[in-house]
């Protein structure tokens, strides 16, 4: 790739990824990696080991963000009962409004930021970040 395109695009995904936060964090009293626990949850409860898989992060991150989450009143410990010497966590009902209030901004974001755009620049737009983002996917893997 041309070293002057490479960083307009990276350039442009970079403050993408900025904008994004900081809409996030100016509308929502949370963090990008509480939110991703709290997601991964939405399926039912979990034992903190199979969060780490979907994360990209390792046990003592998972479980750090499992605690600020469970302090916040947004998950909450239980005994699995299948082996009591191990904990599930799930969504409590806060934890389910969060995630409410997580969808809701992004269809206003997206809502605002696609309104003038026709239907074709949006379907060329979602194939384009479905490519980036398979590649990314397959960047990652290989790096294991």
């Amino acid at each position: 790739m041309n070293p002057s395109l490479a960083d307009a695009v990276t350039g442009d995904i970079t403050r993408a990824f900025k904008l994004m936060a900081a809409i996030r964090n100016r509308s929502l009293s949370d963090d990008g990696a509480v939110t991703s626990v709290l997601f991964k949850l939405t399926s039912g409860p979990k034992r903190v080991t199979e969060l780490t898989d979907g994360l990209s992060a390792d046990l003592s991150v998972v479980s750090r963000q499992v605690t600020q989450a469970a302090h916040r009143g947004l998950v909450r410990k239980t005994s699995d009962p299948t082996d009591g010497r191990a904990q599930l966590v799930e969504l409590t009902t806060s934890g389910h409004d969060a995630i409410r209030d997580v969808l809701n901004l992004r269809t206003d974001v997206f809502g605002h930021v696609f309104e003038e755009w026709s239907v074709d620049d949006i379907s060329a737009f979602s194939g384009y970040l479905h490519r980036l983002c398979e590649g990314l996917e397959s960047y990652h893997e290989r790096t294991l």
